[in-house]
């Protein structure tokens, strides 16, 4: 509800505004992923969700998201590496990441038709 008033008038009310979030266009990580062990579960596991333009969550979004590695030498990423949004949301728990000490790997989150995002 908007209220609108100005000195001397009687103020009114609105009725409801509802907001809605408009299209999915990109994607975006709410929680970076950080390593561990070679071969172990990531300490902590990446969250990505579904924006629009403006950077809202688009909570009726069901995206499928993949995870793959895009830079580090010698890395393998495993476990579950496509995730369905639910309300928007996707939690990549269980990914491991393998590869050579010392290297640090970046993650790529991507889905058919929306901009990707890139791990820190």
């Amino acid at each position: 509800m908007l209220r609108f008033s100005s000195p001397g008038l009687t103020s009114v009310n609105s009725a409801n505004v509802t907001v809605t979030p408009g299209a999915a266009t990109q994607l975006g990580l709410t929680v970076q992923p950080i390593g561990g062990s070679s071969g172990a579960v990531l300490a902590t596991s990446p969250v990505v969700v579904v924006r629009d333009a403006q950077g809202n969550t688009v909570t009726t979004s069901t995206a499928a998201i993949t995870a793959v590695l895009t830079s580090g030498t010698g890395g393998t990423l495993g476990g579950t590496l496509t995730v369905n949004a639910a309300g928007g949301v996707a939690s990549f728990s269980g990914l491991t990441a393998s590869g050579l000490g010392g290297n640090n790997y970046m993650l790529q989150f991507t889905s058919t038709g929306l901009n990707s995002v890139n791990s820190n």
